[in-house]
């Protein structure tokens, strides 16, 4: 599914309930009712809900349990539960004569996130093949120590691994690297992996590759050359050309060149074309044409990767605003030509900031968001950021104070003049102006810490938020709290409070589907209840509510996500209830939808949409809340 832009939620979910059927003669034979979902079943009722309430000790003993299903039920729950009393019975499960449990097991393992019990993973992944041996491999990926994935690769590099385990081994060191923990040999893996005729396995290292900057530069240019010219799986293309940030060859500068301009590449690939090409490899020229592209996702890529190189003089950059039909990147450029007026001609800033004002006067919010972003890179402007911030005013307000701080995370500037705007900011109560401010204190790379004298205002800060909406604003403060204080973080935890509706849960078909009508046309969402029976409940019992009527689409991240569903359209909204987290071992390709998050179990109201593969979610049903580069 393609989404180029942010649209109006204007629909509502359409439930299709079935009750009944027609009767039949008595001598026809009549086949059993099919069941509506797998929680017709009693005990897989018990499971999720005692993994709702996060009753342990009641949860173990269907570890034992003699039927395999409910088992896999039990394993699978402990993913989301994640205690670690659970971990030497899913370490013995990986014996299990039943390939299923063992795959359960492994993955709740590696949720668990312990090196503890990632002791017979490896042992286990030689005496296993198909997905047995990939859910280990990505078990210990997840949660092995240092020595564990050293000793993997060891034994994989002297040949003592069974045939197949480069899969397996592939999507262990893709999980380590997100860990930052990358064992010897994990690069020359992964490019190996590339020559291999499996769209899986080339997936999970291209992502590796591109994504794993610890795993260090690629000196042989025709290693990344070589497949890109030769896989066809877009989905892999759009991940293998971040890669050529590895590489400074001029021979991957002409080919990420060619891939940014090629109509016929996926926008998801020429977006990342640009990522990949970064500080390291000029496409100037490409992205100064690419900014009028017909994907709103590469103009945008282009802008941003404009902006990064500081590129072109402030009147060229302007200049090339105005012939921009898509404002995201029409604001992205003019951000790049007022910091190059200030920085190289300051006398032509106010023609800049002149051309931006006659914008605000006609944009819609999110635009004049965008807007002020620009106008922040002017120092001058400041005063009138600030004054937007402590308005108070929708969404804009979020804008103006985000868009002020960032100018200041470059440490060569002056920061004096913060502290007095932080505290008035975070005086005013809005939980996104508090979290932005207290993430911003909190931030060690700042030299901000040593001018703080008082902490009164995080006091008062803190007592202005609400429980559970504003736990992500409630936890900044106290990590900046414990900062300034010279404390352990130690964030705040939120109790039991909306369990699972389980009629309402066991009146869902495991096929049910969510229609939502936007201003570019229809969105089918299936919900998947058989996976998440309490979050998938909360949609609908939102949708019933009316709650998602006339509400945006209020992010959008180029080949990532769409987010939506803030009842404030920023980004920093919540219901007035959190549900628990509950991730499944599922993949997140293009299409997907899994609930925005600030945190384990504090899931709500806002969801996204994948616009690829993007491995780095498999397993979760969260992304960040976060309200950067968002779009109506």
């Amino acid at each position: 599914m393609k989404i180029a832009r942010f649209f109006a939620l204007i629909g509502i979910l359409v439930l299709a309930f079935w009750t009944g059927c027609s009767k039949k003669p008595s001598t026809e034979l009549i086949e059993a009712p099919q069941p509506i979902n797998k929680f017709e079943n009693p005990k897989l009722r018990k499971i999720y809900d005692l993994a709702d309430r996060r009753e342990v000790d009641s949860l173990l003993p269907y570890l034992d349990d003699s039927i395999g299903g409910i088992r896999v039920a039990a394993a699978i729950v402990f993913g989301s539960v994640q205690d670690v009393k659970a971990g030497p019975k899913l370490e013995s499960m990986l014996s299990d004569e039943n390939p299923d449990v063992v795959v359960a097991a492994a993955w709740a393992i590696g949720q668990l996130g312990d090196s503890t019990y990632c002791g017979h993973l490896l042992e286990a992944m030689q005496h296993s093949g198909g997905d047995r041996q990939c859910a280990i491999g990505e078990a210990l990926g997840k949660a092995g120590s240092n020595a564990q994935l050293a000793d993997a690769m060891d034994k994989y590099t002297m040949g003592t691994l069974p045939s197949g385990t480069g899969l397996a081994l592939t999507r262990c060191v893709y999980r380590a690297g997100l860990r930052k923990r990358v064992p010897a040999g994990a690069q020359a893996l992964a490019l190996s992996t590339l020559e291999v005729i499996d769209a899986e396995a080339q997936l999970y290292a291209a992502a590796f590759l591109g994504r794993v900057a610890e795993s260090g530069p690629i000196a042989a240019p025709d290693q990344l050359l070589k497949p890109m010219q030769q896989i066809e799986n877009d989905d892999v293309r759009q991940l293998l050309v971040r890669a050529f940030a590895r590489c400074a060859d001029t021979a991957c500068t002409a080919e990420l060149r060619k891939i940014a301009m090629d109509t016929s590449e996926t926008p998801m690939t020429r977006v990342n074309a640009f990522r990949g090409a970064g500080m390291v490899h000029d496409l100037l020229p490409q992205a100064m044409a690419a900014v009028h592209d017909a994907s709103e996702q590469v103009s945008v890529a282009a802008a941003e990767y404009i902006d990064l190189r500081h590129a072109g003089n402030s009147a060229e950059i302007e200049d090339l605003s105005r012939k921009i039909s898509s404002w995201r990147t029409r604001a992205l450029l003019l951000k790049t030509a007022i910091r190059e007026a200030v920085a190289v001609n300051p006398a032509s800033v106010k023609t800049v900031t002149q051309y931006v004002d006659s914008l605000l006067a006609k944009a819609n919010l999110y635009e004049q968001g965008a807007l002020y972003t620009a106008l922040a890179t002017d120092k001058s402007q400041h005063a009138r950021l600030m004054e937007i911030t402590v308005a108070n005013k929708p969404i804009l307000s979020i804008y103006a104070f985000e868009a002020y701080l960032d100018y200041y995370k470059t440490p060569m500037r002056d920061n004096r003049p913060l502290i007095h705007d932080i505290e008035q900011a975070m005086a005013t109560g809005d939980p996104g102006l508090i979290a932005m401010g207290a993430e911003y204190i909190s931030n060690a790379e700042l030299p901000l810490i040593s001018q703080i004298t008082r902490t009164a205002f995080l006091d008062s800060a803190i007592g202005k938020l609400h429980l559970p909406e504003d736990i992500e604003a409630h936890n900044a403060v106290l990590k900046a709290q414990a900062k300034l204080n010279g404390n352990e973080y130690v964030p705040a935890k939120l109790g039991f409070q909306h369990p699972i509706d389980w009629s309402l849960v066991q009146r869902i078909p495991s096929e049910q589907t969510a229609e939502i009508m936007t201003s570019r046309g229809k969105i089918v969402l299936q919900l998947k209840v058989n996976d998440a029976p309490g979050t998938v409940a909360n949609f609908v019992e939102l949708v019933q509510s009316g709650f998602y009527k006339a509400k945006k689409f209020h992010r959008i991240v180029p080949a990532f996500v769409a987010q939506g569903g803030c009842p404030r359209g920023d980004g920093w909204g919540s219901s007035p209830q959190t549900i628990r987290s509950e991730w499944a071992p599922l993949r997140y390709f293009a299409g997907a939808v899994g609930m925005a998050s600030a945190g384990k179990d504090t899931e709500s109201c806002q969801w996204f949409i994948t616009h690829c593969s993007v491995p780095h979610l498999d397993g979760t049903c969260q992304a960040s809340r976060r309200v950067r580069a968002a779009s109506t």
